[in-house]
Order: C-alpha cells, then structure tokens, then sequence
C-alpha cells in the first residue's frame, strides 16, 4: 500500500511535488530508449552476410579491372574491421542486458512508492 503524507506535513510545495509526478510518469517513456538495440547482433550478422557476399562478388566481378592483390587486401581490410564490429556488437548486446535489468529494478523499486 502506498503511503501518502498529509498535505500539513510536505515540504515541498504542491507545484514541486506535482511536478515531481509527473516527471516519474515520464520513466515509462523512456523504455523505448533503453530497449532500441534489441537488433544489433542481427544487424551484424546481416552485415557479415553482405561482406561474404562482397568478398565473391568484388574477386569475380574486378577481375582485371583492378590489380587482384588491391581487392584482396582490401576485402582483407573490411573482413578485419568487420570482426572489430562484431566484437563490439556482442559487447553492447551484453551491456545493453545490463541497462535493461537495472532499469527494470529503478522502475520496480519507484513503483513501491509511486505510479510510475
């Protein structure tokens, strides 16, 4: 149960204290923030798929209008970086597991005292 103080005990104004739930019934806005990488690992993995798919097609497709050695370092190069990109990927999707619990527990532990 929610507990309420009497008007004759706040210490805060009826402004500031209206103003302060309001911003609390803000929290629930902010969910779409704070879950809007859900897609980032098939984000990467769509993207090594195109870079497979560009390692095939550039090799065959420059044959000869490009030096073959050029291609190769540069699939090389965005293979290299795309490892990079992964990496990174796998660390924010742990990461954002984190943000997500921890926003979980905020909103669960305001909701004792407050509508949120």
């Amino acid at each position: 149960m929610k507990k309420y103080l009497l008007e004759n005990e706040l210490k805060y104004s009826k402004e500031e204290r209206k103003a302060f739930l309001e911003s609390l019934r803000e929290y629930g806005q902010f969910k779409s923030e704070v879950y809007r990488s859900k897609k980032l690992r098939e984000i990467s993995q769509r993207i090594g798929e195109m870079i497979n798919a560009a390692e095939a097609f550039t090799l065959q497709e420059t044959d000869g209008w490009f030096d073959g050695l050029s291609v190769k370092r540069d699939v090389k190069s965005i293979k290299d970086d795309y490892k990079v990109f992964e990496k990174t990927c796998s660390e924010i999707s742990q990461l954002q597991q984190r943000l997500e619990s921890v926003y979980e527990n905020i909103g669960q532990k305001l909701g004792r005292y407050y509508e949120v």
